[in-house]
């Protein structure tokens, strides 16, 4: 059964803060099945000057490698293609005296004949779907020692498999059965809705989706073949036609269409039809007219007769070669003036960024406006001729925002590897409690004591959770589940707590304070604030914190007498005795946070720190006339780390140590 491939591409959410894009190229109907077809689907975070021509240049030069020598096996090709790719990305970073040009996620697949290659690097993923089972095709392809692209998964293609490209992990937001579910046998468009509509909900960012289904291909009708043959003209001469009226052999192909069945079955439509004002038999003897005489006017043209018709062809040569000379000479005359104003907006731009260099030593303000200013003239130069250079100035800009927002681009130390403990951790957070540091996933609890990690200790049978946060009251660690259960660790012993309520209310965050405990719950809109009874060994009644503004976008929130909560569009709101306080903000940054997603401090703390998720940028504020006003003091941006789960400061070494799911790391603060 011969089998086809149909393809179509999908955008899923609405954040503009990354480049997206879907690549395809097929090559099937002019190379064969041998051929075959390519798909790049990827992302850039982190370089908007550069990311479009960092991405059409990782597709140029897996296209041009992957397609050159046809005759080499389909994994030969695609292997040569990444090498071009990787050489490509690391003169790239050469060019950079940070070598940083973005975090990248792309997923790369081919397919020839039945056969499908897969590669990727970051975040993005590929999937099967095949007989309602999916399956991750890019597990473990990536390696934590390089950044682009290691290794190659390949395999054979079944009928009414479904293929998805994704820059983002995809079961993430969705389960497997959910994703299964939503792929419709045969009809990748109709299973692209689909997907969309199940993954929306739960996407706050943006992802490029690209949906590969493979189908029965269905039976074309035969093509009148248009090339040309070789005509016998009058005495056997044989006639070749030119260039140019072989362009015209189509007309060659209406006579057979003129006799076939199928022009006598449209004569027998006037009677199903009542055409009764059509003659369709002098229709065919006009057409048939028509073709002779445009065949006598190619066949004058291809072997001219006589003098005058020579003559008339090359006067026409002539009057059409002129008008091409002076069309070129108006054109460049044009171009030059073009590129002489596109040239002077860049240097323009590029005066400007001297200007605000200065300006940002003591008017931010007026720096930004000037940016801005240059930013816009230099995107009006970016889809001309004239992109490289503009591309250079808007690299140059946002280097210069960065050094104005005192930007430091780090690559922290690896402190801890957890895998090495526990194979697929997936760790949630990092808690110091009497000089030594836990880490903990949903199910299990580590003790680290110097360099050495502990055997995982199970926090509790049939429990998930979800945050913990060290009770400096108990000198112990209690920990909040999914449904909304308190579980203490002290003295290496667990126990659950109990509420006079009888249940304590769900939450996202939990954070002690003296002999309190206080939980985030954006569902109910509130902080929940209990009260540790001694005397009974458990928590009192649930009590409103807070008595005004709106906590439903809350992701976390952190304790100094305060309590300071940072909301997922990236605003950091404080609240005193219950009230939401108007803290005034100075020295903004260039690049405000985005998307919020942790928050650290205490009361012997001057510093706040809040990261971004959204590009794993640390946000260091300073606490002005005690924590009621905000000044924005410096922010790091780390390199190489994945999505950062929680961040702990050391105030006496001047280190912040935070985990991503899988490793622990550290860094100097400077």
């Amino acid at each position: 059964m011969s089998t086809h491939l149909n393809y179509e591409f999908l955008f899923v959410g609405r954040d503009e803060n990354s480049f997206l894009e879907n690549y395809v190229y097929d090559s099937t109907e002019d190379l064969g099945e041998k051929g075959g077809r390519l798909w790049v689907t990827i992302e850039i975070q982190n370089n908007p000057a550069e990311a479009e021509a960092i991405a059409e240049a990782i597709f140029e030069r897996m296209r041009k490698r992957f397609f050159t020598d046809l005759e080499k096996e389909p994994y030969a090709r695609f292997e040569a293609g990444l090498k071009d790719v990787n050489k490509t990305l690391e003169s790239f970073k050469e060019e950079k005296s940070s070598h940083y040009i973005g975090n990248l996620s792309v997923v790369i697949a081919a397919s020839v004949k039945s056969e499908l290659l897969i590669s990727q690097c970051g975040e993005a993923e590929a999937y099967l779907i095949r007989k309602r089972y999916v399956s991750v095709l890019t597990e473990g392809l990536s390696e934590d020692n390089y950044e682009f692209f290691m290794n190659i998964a390949s395999g054979t293609l079944e009928m009414h498999d479904f293929v998805v490209l994704c820059s983002s992990r995809l079961l993430r937001y969705i389960s497997k059965t959910e994703f299964s579910k939503s792929v419709v046998i045969g009809d990748v468009v109709k299973s692209l809705e689909e997907l969309k509509e199940a993954v929306s909900p739960e996407i706050l960012g943006k992802i490029a989706i690209a949906g590969i289904c493979v189908s029965e291909k269905q039976m074309e009708e035969p093509v009148v073949e248009d090339k040309l043959e070789e005509e016998i003209g009058e005495g056997g001469a044989i006639i070749r036609p030119s260039f140019l009226a072989s362009k015209f052999g189509f007309l060659k192909g209406l006579s057979p269409f003129l006799k076939s069945e199928k022009f006598r079955n449209m004569r027998n439509l006037k009677d199903k039809l009542q055409f009764d004002k059509i003659d369709f038999d002098k229709l065919k003897v006009k057409a048939g007219d028509a073709f002779k005489k445009a065949m006598e006017l190619k066949e004058r043209f291809v072997k001219p007769e006589s003098y005058k018709d020579k003559a008339l062809a090359i006067a026409i040569a002539g009057i059409v070669l002129l008008g091409v000379v002076i069309g070129v000479v108006k054109y460049s005359q044009g171009r030059s003036a073009e590129l002489l104003v596109l040239d002077q907006k860049l240097n323009t731009a590029r005066d400007e960024i001297s200007e605000a260099m200065t300006k940002g030593q003591y008017d931010k303000a007026e720096a930004a406006r000037i940016l801005s200013h240059a930013e816009q003239s230099a995107k009006e130069v970016l889809n001309t001729d004239m992109r490289a250079k503009a591309t250079e100035v808007l690299a140059k800009i946002q280097d210069t925002r960065d050094v104005l927002d005192n930007v430091k681009r780090s690559a922290p130390a690896l402190f801890m590897d957890l895998n090495k403990v526990k194979s697929g951790i997936n760790a949630l957070g990092v808690l110091f409690l009497k000089d030594r540091m836990y880490i903990f996933d949903e199910f299990s609890l580590f003790e680290i004591l110097l360099d050495q990690i502990g055997e995982p200790m199970k926090i509790a049978d049939g429990e998930t959770v979800i945050a913990g946060t060290v009770f400096g009251e108990r000198a112990s660690l209690v920990f909040l589940t999914k449904s909304g259960k308190l579980i203490e660790f002290k003295d290496g012993v667990f126990k659950y707590f109990s509420t006079a309520d009888g249940v304590f209310h769900k939450g996202v965050a939990i954070k002690a304070w003296g002999d309190r405990v206080y939980i985030l719950s954006p569902e109910e809109d509130q902080i929940w604030r209990y009260s540790y009874l001694n005397t009974k060994d458990a928590f009192g009644n649930a009590e409103s914190y807070k008595k005004d503004g709106d906590l439903k976008n809350a992701v976390d929130f952190a304790l100094d007498g305060n309590v300071f909560v940072a909301l997922n569009d990236g605003q950091i709101v404080r609240y005193y005795r219950g009230n939401a306080q108007v803290t005034p903000m100075t020295k903004t940054p260039f690049r405000p946070m985005v998307s919020a997603s942790k928050i650290f401090t205490d009361d012997e703390m001057m510093q706040i720190f809040a990261l971004d998720s959204s590009e794993n940028r640390l946000y260091i504020f300073q606490k002005e006339k005690k924590g009621e006003e905000l000044s924005y003091s410096k922010q790091y941006q780390f390199d190489g780390v994945g999505e950062i789960r929680s961040l702990y400061f050391d105030k006496t070494a001047n280190l912040i140590y935070f985990l991503d799911s899988k490793n622990i790391y550290k860094l100097t603060l400077l």
